[in-house]
């Protein structure tokens, strides 16, 4: 009787061990910010997941004298090795494909430390389309990425959660104001509320596919279209839960663009609509990482 117990407590310890993590990322402490947003004002603090991706001033702008390295777009830590951001950061017009994971850096850190990319991983069939679908990219890094040296933490992501999202969900996104890795990058918190699919559709008629959500900032005054627009993309959005007792931040999208149109004096009228991949989505491809 002793051996038939032993045998089931084995078993059953055997299947518990074997199923995977409901949320990666948590044994190192994911997603915990000491100074939580403001719910109705930006905030600028250091966002310990967020990091910026850099490229060479010769590939980003043509300019073939003192190549300089500039930021290009935003992303999020994942594990130690892996980033996300949007498949259209990492892309070349010039060559038509994904570029040379070479030519960009992650700087991660209140300093911006920059580290290499060893492979560039999108979807099977992504290429620049319309309506922007399959537009999340994972970044391989050379090196794994030291969390307390670099005074940094991955965000959390829940694989077994799909897209809850209510009529009055907010979150924020991570906006970059400064263009030196050399430097302290400054994040400003931008609060964002849910627009209603229909809605988005509407502002946007062809330009969001099935994988597509939109939000706008909870300000009004508060641009979503601005210079920083490409900054912006491939940066996460992100809300809170609380998990395992702590209040915890959850990736839940990958901004792509914010909208734009032609209109206004300027040739830009600004819809105030931010355009995000929902992480969800494509959980299978992210775990593979």
């Amino acid at each position: 009787m002793w051996l038939q117990n032993f045998l089931f407590f084995l078993i059953i310890a055997l299947s518990v061990a074997q199923q995977p993590s409901r949320v990666t990322g948590d044994s190192l402490g994911c997603g915990i910010l000491n100074r939580v947003t403001n719910t109705s004002t930006p905030t600028t603090f250091h966002v310990p997941w967020h990091v910026g991706i850099f490229t060479n001033a010769t590939e980003h702008t043509g300019v073939t004298h003192e190549p300089a390295t500039v930021i290009k777009c935003g992303g999020t830590i994942i594990n130690e090795t892996t980033i996300a951001t949007n498949a259209r950061c990492m892309w070349s017009d010039k060559y038509g494909h994904i570029g040379n994971p070479y030519d960009y850096f992650v700087g991660i850190g209140p300093k911006q430390d920059l580290l290499a990319i060893r492979r560039i991983h999108v979807l099977q069939g992504y290429e620049p389309s319309g309506d922007y679908s399959k537009s999340i990219a994972l970044l391989e890094l050379r090196d794994p990425v030291r969390f307390e040296e670099n005074n940094v933490e991955p965000i959390c992501v829940d694989f077994n959660e799909t897209d809850h999202r209510s009529s009055n969900w907010t979150g924020f996104v991570v906006d970059v104001r400064e263009e030196h890795p050399q430097q302290i990058l400054t994040f400003t918190a931008l609060n964002v509320l849910d627009v209603p699919q229909e809605q988005c559709t509407q502002i946007l008629p062809g330009d969001i596919s099935r994988d597509k959500f939109c939000v706008r900032p909870v300000q009004k005054n508060t641009a979503a279209c601005n210079e920083d627009d490409e900054r912006r993309s491939g940066s996460g959005l992100f809300d809170a839960k609380v998990f395992n007792g702590t209040q915890r931040f959850f990736l839940r999208g990958v901004v792509t663009f914010s909208s734009v149109s032609r209109g206004d004096a300027s040739g830009r009228l600004c819809s105030g609509v931010i355009v995000a991949t929902r992480a969800s989505n494509y959980a299978t491809f992210i775990r593979g990482y």
